[in-house]
């Protein structure tokens, strides 16, 4: 393992530089960038590769002075994706997923299947709410066909989740760790019933204003010190304003009326920086868009998809 992580470490460098030599600009993918990208993972080399697709969006394609196939650029959203997931930058991980499952095509790929899977994971662990591709975006056909069916493994944990049955999830993620660990998803899987216990005590934040730990702990599955940790983390990150009094053994929740006057003190901020960051994901989604029809839709890209060796599912090494 460290050997070949080892080589993987010594292509970075020599890949960095390759791609700066093409006669391309800076923001153009090539098909060195999924290459570079998973290096960086064989590497564990998470914050360099993460950090190389921020700081350099791409935003073009020339097919002419830098040919791509299909699976070039599934391939680097999808690493894209599993570096963003490693360093927890969830937000970031659903883009590139997205990037990969709303790409045109008229055959159902490895990489789609393997990111719909991430995807459905992922979209309950930070939204708690089952994966749907954005309204508007332009799914094809077959991927469309695939959403509408079951997913093994994965489904039962979506209808777990949803039920907000702790100890379903639980059993169904020890029956199922054969199959989530050979999908590379296991970590991910685990972070389901830690999220599904969040979920479950920010329910009971807004529906009592007193609870004490042992009635939390009866309602989540965890023991006393386990409910602390998990308030006192929740508060850390704002998912819940509370104290705990330790005489009593009491969590006393404040409601949202309670957080009113600091909510209007930052509400100014907040949606400022929300029309900014809007506005420049519509932007970086129309570049996106116009590029993937460029790939996909040119006529280089349908010579080559064409030939015997680029036909069927397309593998993701």
């Amino acid at each position: 393992m460290a050997s070949k992580s080892g080589s993987a470490m010594s292509l970075i460098s020599p890949l960095t530089h390759a791609i700066e030599q093409l006669p391309v600009g800076p923001s153009c993918l090539t098909a060195l960038h999924a290459d570079l990208l998973q290096v960086c993972l064989s590497a564990h080399m998470y914050s360099y590769g993460y950090k190389y697709v921020i700081n350099r969006p791409v935003l073009e394609v020339n097919m002419k002075l830098s040919p791509l196939t299909g699976s070039d650029f599934l391939r680097y959203f999808y690493y894209a994706a599993l570096l963003s997931i490693g360093l927890k930058h969830y937000v970031c991980a659903f883009d590139y997923l997205t990037q990969v499952v709303c790409a045109p095509t008229s055959t159902l790929s490895v990489i789609a299947v393997d990111a719909l899977k991430k995807a459905s994971l992922l979209s309950l662990i930070h939204t708690g709410v089952p994966y749907n591709p954005p309204k508007g975006a332009a799914v094809s056909l077959i991927v469309q066909k695939f959403l509408k069916q079951s997913l093994p493994v994965y489904d039962p944990l979506v209808k777990a989740f949803q039920s907000a049955d702790i100890e379903q999830l639980r059993r169904l993620l020890l029956l199922s760790q054969e199959a989530l660990d050979k999908d590379g998803n296991l970590g991910l899987a685990k972070q389901l019933v830690p999220a599904l216990v969040r979920s479950r005590i920010r329910t009971l934040a807004t529906s009592y204003m007193t609870l004490s730990l042992q009635d939390i702990g009866s309602l989540t599955g965890l023991n006393a010190g386990e409910v602390e940790s998990t308030l006192l983390g929740m508060l850390s990150s704002s998912e819940i304003q509370m104290h705990i009094d330790q005489q009593s053994g009491m969590a006393h929740f404040t409601g949202e009326e309670g957080r009113a006057e600091e909510e209007e003190d930052d509400a100014s901020d907040v949606i400022s920086r929300l029309q900014h960051n809007m506005s420049l994901s519509m932007e970086l989604a129309e570049e996106l868009r116009r590029m993937q029809k460029s790939v996909l839709t040119s006529q280089e890209y349908i010579a080559r998809v064409s030939t015997p060796s680029h036909g069927g599912m397309v593998g993701t090494g």
